[in-house]
């Protein structure tokens, strides 16, 4: 079904992860990663094509609580001189919206500490909010850290004593007893929630030293930058950073026809399309990857909180142009997710052109 992809070239290792996405990974003997997207029960698959900074050597799959996690041997230029990584495919879950995003390769996130304590926050939103733990870990130096815990992003503004700390929540604590009356928060267990002070240097990059990274701050993208010394440095402190090897995620859609009558081998004009997303944020569209428009993502958030992920119909004029195959890109060139659900492209048919 898709030949072009295997023409000239060999498998020389797969593996499947079921859980979550039912993907087959292939490794070809040039080093490039293919996928097939399968689901039996409804007839669906599809190939796609990935590529990195170098070239993939073996793949594997484990199963890791509800997930099959993949792990890959990866061959990079680093320095000039080969170097094989053990990488690990990151999760796509992101309970913390964007800032959880992990679309960078080779790459290494700053980490909270987690703590053997018990957190009970007192109200879901809101400032100077009491978060108590069992037993206490707060100090005084605790102030300005920022706690993540139960889906929601708190920041501690004044020490108490051991056990209690007030702070500001950014963003709302979403595991919630709604049956309760009031609303009630729940008990975070010990080992589930993370407190971390914000940083402006993030070092520890020794193995992509000299190479341009992607960085994604706390859901913030920042300018890609060269690896100096093992570090990177911000232009703002943050809590949440994932920095790594930068790439360009890309679709294209099929020669377009609508049916019979066909309109195969007709001019096609696309003034405008709309593309059907699930937390995605940051896309580019247009005819061609040489003619995008970026969407101009909605922030109605409080100033200086990330742009959320967004869910649903993303409508965007791209110019278009009379063209007798009729495609459409997205393309997506941050660190940031980009599910594609549907595209339904606007369409003006005119004649053959012969």
């Amino acid at each position: 079904m898709s030949n072009h992809l295997f023409s000239g070239y060999t498998i020389t290792g797969w593996t499947y992860a079921e859980e979550p996405f039912k993907i087959v990974w292939a490794i070809r003997s040039d080093g490039t990663l293919l996928s097939l997207t399968y689901l039996k029960e409804q007839e669906i698959f599809g190939w796609a094509r990935h590529e990195t900074q170098g070239r993939f050597q073996s793949i594997s799959s484990i199963q890791e609580d509800q997930e099959n996690a993949v792990y890959a041997i990866v061959q990079r230029l680093i320095a000039g001189s080969p170097v094989s990584f053990i990488e690990r495919m990151h999760t796509r879950q992101m309970p913390y919206g964007a800032e959880d995003a992990f679309f960078v390769d080779c790459a290494l996130s700053t980490i909270g500490s987690t703590s053997n304590s018990i957190l009970k926050p007192a109200a879901a939103s809101g400032t100077g909010i009491a978060f108590v733990t069992d037993p206490g870990v707060w100090v005084s130096g605790s102030v300005g850290a920022v706690i993540r815990a139960g889906g929601g992003i708190a920041t501690i503004t004044t020490f108490v004593d051991a056990t209690t700390v007030l702070c500001d929540i950014t963003q709302p604590i979403t595991d919630l007893d709604s049956f309760h009356d009031p609303v009630a928060v729940w008990p975070q267990a010990a080992g589930t929630w993370t407190f971390a002070h914000p940083v402006s240097i993030v070092s520890g990059l020794d193995h992509l030293e000299g190479e341009i990274v992607a960085i994604l701050g706390d859901g913030n993208v920042f300018p890609n930058q060269q690896v100096l010394n093992g570090s990177v440095l911000l232009s703002q402190p943050c809590s949440n950073i994932h920095v790594g090897l930068p790439y360009t995620a890309q679709l294209q859609t099929l020669y377009l026809d609508t049916g019979e009558p066909t309109i195969q081998g007709k001019r096609k004009n696309i003034p405008a399309m709309t593309v059907r997303v699930d937390q995605a944020r940051g896309l580019s569209m247009g005819p061609a990857f040489d003619d995008l428009t970026s969407f101009k993502d909605r922030d109605l958030n409080t100033i200086g909180q990330p742009i959320e992920l967004f869910t649903g119909d993303q409508r965007i004029i791209i110019g278009g142009g009379w063209t007798e195959g009729g495609q459409v890109c997205v393309q997506q060139d941050n660190p940031l997710p980009a599910t594609v659900l549907g595209i339904i492209p606007e369409i003006q048919i005119g004649d053959s052109g012969k």
